[in-house]
């Protein structure tokens, strides 16, 4: 009978083995921890880092009455879970992974809500604007700009960009007045703007003036020398300078060649003739008649082509006269003593230059005349071209019945003064009358078909020298006058 053999437990197999085996000999160090055996349970499980047993042959039996735990240091692999990241996290530990949305940057977010990390659109590369966060915790750069402000262009974000405003005004921003400025940071500045009580008879910020306070301004300090009654518009936006006299001098009743002078360059435009062209430039005269009869006046000896026109007041014209002998003016108007009226110098096409203005008091003009040269003497006195003349007398000579001119002439002394048309593009007739009624000499032709007439005059003595055409015709003319 063979003999009966113990029990032997697995752990009495291995341990022999296990220790007796070399380093490095291919099995993992002896660190292996065992599983616990369950009572009447003869089998045994061992952790995964253990020798296989199978290598030996056979299994073997665990012993019933074995209590034995298997080593408490060895790791269990059912306690560890892997983050996302890779790294590991203990099982109940309070480990957390990142919330987009929850306010703050955590683990790889850029940013999350309000929080931006410290970043901003310069730190992004950008120039200005506002940097703000997507919904996926990333930079939302959308506001921001790689703009230039103060070029004079706007870009967004900017509001404005020096005088670039975008169209808008202080109206649009919520004002009732005033100017819209652009600051510095291309933002708008509305500290011109105001909301003004335009009423209340005070002057405040966006207004010019309001009812009766004008601020200390005048209808001479808004340069209308004749004054008048300065208002304030009903918005109070500006001045009503409608009640304000519209002349820039006053002549009273100043007569002569010449009444006034000077250079309309330096002057405003103040009214609008109806004739000449466009209106420019003007000097505007008041001046009142010292006596009932017809007066004369004219721009003869002015520098440039004038236009000349006479208004009863700042708005009604009565005359006006652009071309009279040449490129001066001449107007005749009736007036009763002392009846005042505005004359006007202006200029051809809104031209301007040196002027002059004579005015002829009844008895010192003639109602026919057209020009008046005062004393002047020498060659080309005067001329023009009496196509654009009407026909004031009838000479009686050469068949004189044609367009004339009649220029007025004084005698600046005793003498015996020579008249001719020397010079004229056409066949002249010439004639010297001593009123719109008597002529005192005529000649057709003189060395040519131009004409030539002398006269005994006192000093002082006035005449009307007469230059027309033989048989209607009309031409360029020259008066040459000596003594």
């Amino acid at each position: 009978m063979l003999p009966r053999l113990r029990p032997v437990s697995a752990a009495a197999i291995l341990l022999p083995l296990l220790t007796a085996c070399p380093a490095g000999a291919g099995l993992e160090p002896a660190t292996t921890s065992f599983g616990t055996l369950n009572p009447g349970d003869t089998s045994l499980t061992t952790d995964a880092t253990a020798a296989d047993s199978s290598s030996d042959a056979g299994s073997s039996t665990a012993d019933p009455s074995a209590t034995g735990t298997t080593d408490p240091t060895a790791a269990d692999d059912s306690s560890s879970t892997t983050k996302p990241d890779g790294t590991d996290t203990e099982v109940g530990s309070t480990g957390a992974q990142p919330v987009c949305g929850n306010g703050t940057v955590e683990a790889d977010e850029q940013c999350d809500g309000d929080d931006l990390a410290g970043e901003d659109c310069i730190s992004q590369g950008f120039v200005v604007g506002t940097l703000a966060c997507k919904k996926d915790c990333t930079f939302d750069t959308v506001g921001c700009a790689s703009n230039d402000c103060g070029n004079g262009m706007v870009e967004a974000p900017e509001q404005c960009d020096g005088n670039a405003l975008a169209g808008q005004t202080c109206q649009s921003q919520g004002f009732t007045m005033g100017a819209l400025g652009c600051a510095g940071d291309c933002s708008f500045d509305t500290s011109g703007c105001s909301n003004p009580s335009c009423g209340n008879v005070v002057i405040e910020q966006g207004e010019v003036c309001d009812g009766a306070a004008l601020g200390g301004e005048s209808c001479v300090s808004q340069g209308y020398p004749g004054g008048g009654n300065l208002a304030c518009l009903g918005n109070c936006s500006d001045y009503d300078t409608s009640g304000c006299a519209c002349w820039d001098e006053d002549l009273g009743g100043t007569t002569g060649a010449p009444a006034s002078s000077g250079n309309t360059g330096n002057d405003d435009d103040d009214l609008a003739p109806s004739c000449g062209g466009v209106s420019g430039p003007d000097r505007v005269l008041e001046f009142t008649a010292g006596a009932a009869g017809t007066y004369t006046f004219d721009t003869f000896g002015s520098g440039y082509d004038t236009k000349l026109a006479i208004f009863s007041n700042c708005t009604t014209e009565l005359l006006c006269n652009d071309d009279s002998g040449g490129l001066q003016s001449q107007l005749m108007l009736d007036m009763s003593a002392n009846q005042t009226v505005l004359v006007v110098v202006d200029g051809y096409a809104g031209g301007s230059g040196d002027w002059l203005l004579n005015i002829a008091a009844p008895g010192g003009g003639f109602p026919c005349q057209d020009q008046d040269i005062g004393n002047a003497t020498g060659a080309a006195v005067a001329s023009g071209n009496s196509g654009v003349a009407d026909d004031d007398l009838d000479p009686s000579c050469g068949l004189g019945n044609a367009l004339d001119q009649a220029i007025r002439f004084t005698a600046p002394v005793a003498s015996t003064y020579t008249f001719d048309t020397f010079g004229s593009g056409f066949d002249t007739v010439l004639s010297v009358w001593s009123d719109c009624s008597t002529e005192s000499v005529c000649n057709d032709d003189s060395g040519g078909l131009q004409s030539q007439a002398s006269l005994d005059l006192a000093a002082g003595q006035a005449v009307l020298v007469l230059v027309d055409g033989y048989n209607g015709a009309t031409g360029d003319w020259v008066l040459n006058i000596s003594g």
